[in-house]
């Protein structure tokens, strides 16, 4: 063993090569990420699909944005309010809440094996997940967040296990409160682990004590103002229920059909590079025999979660899963095959190895992410990061220099273009208005789409705004632009604007 822990649970003794692997990991980790936050911030002002969706959504407090949990949207718009409506507040937040998974995936598997080594393996087996280490990167956003905090409810637990401290029990209530409203698979991971620890004498030891209704009354604290609130908005939380395909016809087959091939895409990759380097890990793991005795039987939570998952399928009749949706699920993985590792039997030679095939998927995705954008059309591969957003809002400022609304056909664009105009309300025709804010008369309005597509006002947004925002469409003044692709000046977007008549022609040109 590299490191030990007292029995009151407090911050383990380690060595000094312990305390520099730790270090530079962090210090690793640190660079890693304000890298991806500077690529991100230089290379590109737009925004896919998720990231834009939380620019539009940022414009209202809510309790709920289009059936899900508020709290990725609430600290996005803290983030907005400390450093601006702009790409670096976005990516701040997504690449701080993926550094705390890492981090806390780390601290987690130095309680459970009291080995740095072998806690710094587990940690850079993220980088093999496709799900976290390039999805995450590419446009997620709820996902990540309750991966965070799954990821540091798991070391909460851990730390119980080891103390039953009242400050554990505090902050187990508050990540759970926290989880709870970052997004609602968040449930069914921590049913999972508190089930796993009512199955053994020190986890129902750790539920038992009086000290758990500290965590209790901190859950209650964070999540019942927003159970108040679904309440009397049930319909707008389940909006989204179509997204796990119930049906009746075959659903168990279906559904765990989905769930199998869902779970293999998701750990395959990581699972075939451990075949490779641990083969031994594989045949411990077959025989069940752990080679490290750990506090929290990882085994079991996954069996517990199968079962779940299975009871899903068979009271809602679930029939679809998506990959994103076994991130909070899954990411413990990495600690629960190490525990089958022997790190003397693995060798320092195979440890160098597999960190030196992380660092590389590491760098392949730093690299990877900008180069699609910048070098993707020169293969004919586009993505909404070289839509001309910008130069589509020096057109509009140059008809409308302080637009007080703009009105996109989707989400997406209307996501892109706010960030151009923070000052403006900006409104999405396949969305409902949150709040217009009175009568559009009078007001300088510009009504956008994506004229490649449509070379006419597309319908749905002809029927927006005539039912929500009382403007006849044959009286907007129609003008067409052509505007270069980033990174592609010999493709052109073409996209039509819709200006509403004002008499302020100061306003509206």
């Amino acid at each position: 063993m590299n490191s030990s822990s007292n029995i009151n649970g407090n911050t383990p003794s380690v060595s000094s090569t312990d305390q520099i692997i730790s270090k530079w990991f962090l210090f690793g980790l640190l660079f890693y990420f304000a890298a991806h936050i500077f690529l991100r911030t230089v290379v590109s002002s737009s925004l896919e699909s998720d990231e834009a969706e939380q620019v539009l959504f940022t414009q209202w407090l809510r309790g709920s944005y289009l059936s899900k949990p508020p709290l990725y949207t609430w600290l996005q718009i803290f983030f907005f309010k400390m450093f601006g409506t702009n790409v670096f507040a976005l990516s701040f937040l997504k690449n701080g809440l993926l550094f705390s998974t890492y981090v806390f995936v780390f601290a987690s598997a130095r309680l459970l094996f009291r080995n740095t080594r072998l806690a710094l393996l587990a940690a850079l087996s993220l980088l093999l997940i496709p799900q976290i280490s390039w999805e995450s990167q590419r446009d997620l956003t709820h996902s990540i967040l309750v991966t965070s905090l799954s990821a540091v409810s798991f070391y909460v637990v851990l730390r119980l296990l080891e103390s039953q401290s009242r400050r554990y029990y505090f902050w187990l209530g508050v990540s759970i409160g926290l989880g709870t409203l970052a997004k609602y698979n968040y449930a069914i991971f921590i049913a999972a682990v508190l089930i796993t620890m009512l199955t053994y004498p020190k986890g129902r030891s750790a539920l038992a004590n009086r000290r758990a209704l500290i965590t209790l009354t901190a859950v209650l604290v964070i999540v019942l103002p927003y159970l108040l609130w679904v309440t009397s908005h049930f319909g707008s939380v389940t909006s989204s229920l179509h997204d796990l395909d119930i049906g009746r016809r075959n659903f168990f087959v279906k559904g765990t059909a989905r769930l199998i091939y869902v779970s293999a895409m998701f750990l395959g990759p990581l699972c075939l590079v451990y075949l490779l380097m641990f083969p031994r890990g594989f045949v411990h793991l077959l025989q069940n025999q752990p080679l490290h005795k750990i506090s929290f039987p990882i085994q079991r939570y996954f069996l517990i979660l199968f079962c779940l998952l299975e009871t899903m399928i068979l009271i809602w009749q679930v029939t679809y899963f998506k990959d994103r949706w076994m991130q909070p699920l899954f990411f413990i993985f990495p600690l629960y095959f190490f525990t089958y590792v022997d790190d003397i039997a693995s060798g320092r030679k195979v440890r160098h190895c597999f960190a030196a095939l992380t660092l590389m998927a590491a760098l392949t995705i730093l690299v990877m992410i900008p180069a699609r954008i910048v070098l993707g059309p020169s293969l004919g591969y586009y993505t909404s990061f070289n839509f001309p957003y910008a130069a589509l809002a020096r057109k509009i400022s140059e008809q409308c220099p302080k637009p007080d609304l703009i009105i996109a056909d989707d989400q997406l664009d209307a996501g892109n273009i706010r960030l151009q105009f923070p000052n403006s309300l900006v409104l999405a025709s396949n969305l409902k208005p949150f709040h217009v804010g009175g009568s559009v008369a009078g007001r300088c309005v510009v009504v956008f789409w994506d004229a490649q597509r449509s070379a006419r006002m597309p319908e749905r947004l002809k029927t927006f705004l005539i039912n929500e925002m009382k403007i006849v469409p044959d009286e907007l003044k129609v003008i067409y632009e052509q505007l270069p692709y980033k990174y592609a000046d010999k493709q052109y977007a073409r996209v039509g604007l819709a200006l509403m008549k004002s008499s302020h022609r100061s306003q509206c040109r």
